[in-house]
């Protein structure tokens, strides 16, 4: 067993509990390393026995480590240290150097130095502006009023009503997709997604440390019964989807199994969190799963797929 687990409850200074100094070492140790990711922890009853306090003390220190998303609890095989952040967190999260290869696990625009010279432009042309509060200045969280209310009028062409109090302007959809997660799921919580989903959700888990499931799909998208089923087994706290040409199967979900993942969703509280990146691209416009549960939805969509591209190809 660990010295300086022994040394963290051995002698316990002010108001902290011997299960607090223990996450303490516990999650020191996790941090640096020396507990390494996938690593089986000692059962309970053997840390309590060697470190000589109660089971129950153990008890509690692993469900903290597991609330702080540091490990993982499973029935029946035991606890196991959980990646560190910085060992998994995609590069679009994290990107720590120059790289002398193009990720293209990030979306990037075809340029070439026509669009370059351009940009450059446009930075001279901003740059003679005399009254520029837009960049003095912080800008408020949620955006300025006429850009939400520009967004209200884009919605409205997606079958999606909002009013500018409910909209958010973030910093594309992938940012909008993780501060819906952020506000609504806690390390360990289980959220659900089809079996074949993008990248950016995986990552999300990484960094949230919430537990990541896929969904039977077919071609039509994720199956309702599988949706039900789990729910009906255990607690899940959301569903991140994208109904509309799911990335990257390009599914399209139609009208009738949007509404029954709708229901379930609303029959069990569970949060609908909707990429819908392309809504604007089929030719039928679709009815936004978000649209059906308002109350438990987080909608979340962009320009990057369908305006800028065209803006690009213009060019």
């Amino acid at each position: 067993m660990n010295e300086q687990w022994r040394d963290a409850v051995r002698t316990v200074q002010g108001v902290q509990s011997k299960y607090k100094r223990l996450v303490k070492a516990m999650a020191a140790d996790i941090e640096s390393g020396k507990l390494a990711s996938g690593a089986r922890l000692p059962p309970q009853r053997d840390v309590a026995a060697d470190l000589k306090i109660s089971v129950q003390t153990v008890t509690n220190a692993y469900k903290e480590l597991e609330r702080q998303g540091l490990i993982r609890c499973e029935v029946g095989r035991g606890s196991f240290v959980t990646a560190r952040v910085t060992e998994t967190m995609s590069s679009y999260m994290l990107d720590t150097a120059e790289r002398s290869v193009v990720d293209f696990s990030i979306a990037r625009i075809v340029h070439t130095p026509e669009h370059d010279a351009m940009w450059r432009n446009v930075c001279a042309t901003l740059s003679t502006i005399e009254d520029q509060p837009w960049i003095r200045a912080f800008r408020p969280i949620a955006g300025f009023e006429n850009h939400r209310q520009a967004g209200v009028d884009w919605l409205s062409t997606l079958n999606m009503p909002a009013s500018a109090d409910s909209l958010l302007v973030t910093n594309g959809a992938a940012h909008g997709i993780f501060l819906a997660l952020a506000s609504t799921v806690g390390p360990g919580d289980t959220v659900l997604c089809e079996s074949l989903t993008d990248h950016g959700v995986i990552g999300s888990a990484n960094v949230l440390g919430f537990t990541l499931k896929g969904l039977e799909i077919d071609e039509h998208g994720i199956r309702p019964e599988h949706f039900e089923e789990v729910c009906d087994s255990e607690r899940v706290s959301a569903l991140v989807c994208t109904p509309t040409l799911n990335n990257p199967t390009v599914a399209l979900m139609p009208d009738a199994r949007r509404r029954a993942i709708a229901r379930i969703a609303e029959r069990y509280g569970v949060y609908i969190i909707e990429d819908d990146v392309y809504g604007a691209l089929p030719a039928k416009t679709q009815t936004p799963i978000a649209s059906l549960v308002p109350e438990l939805a987080f909608y979340c969509t962009s320009m990057t797929k369908s305006v800028l591209t065209a803006c690009a190809q213009a060019s």
